[in-house]
């Protein structure tokens, strides 16, 4: 399986290869990080925990994916999880992804060109996975 990584990525890209990668993994837990004023003002509530003010971060079960997927944009960073990291979304428009030929194929059909991650760099997994 390689890592992808895309740049500069705007909400419905990073919300396309999401769904791609969604699509072909099963899905254990996804965590979230966000402002929940900001959040709740896109209207996308249904991901903030109740009485969540401010920064919040939250793991869910990965059932409810796709409430997140929808929700991408208006967050700061989302992580899914099937066995390890398989996608990750950070604010600054910055995806990270992981697949076989399968998913780039399926990520390709959707318009979108992702650059081989020739490694990842163990800061990379840490940031993908930081608890803080």
């Amino acid at each position: 399986m390689e890592s992808y990584t895309l740049r500069r990525a705007d909400d419905e890209t990073a919300q396309k290869v999401a769904t791609v990668v969604v699509e072909r993994f099963d899905i254990e837990a996804v965590r979230i990080r966000g402002l929940a004023e900001a959040v709740r003002a896109s209207g996308d509530e249904d991901v903030v925990p109740d009485g969540a003010t401010g920064y919040f971060e939250e793991e869910i079960d990965g059932e409810d994916v796709d409430s997140v997927v929808d929700a991408l944009g208006s967050l700061t960073r989302v992580v899914i999880y099937a066995d390890s990291p398989v996608f990750a979304w950070f604010e600054d428009g910055k995806v990270r992804f992981r697949g076989d030929e399968e998913v780039l194929d399926a990520v390709d059909e959707e318009g979108v060109s992702a650059s081989v991650a020739s490694e990842t760099p163990e800061s990379v997994v840490e940031e993908m996975t930081d608890d803080g």
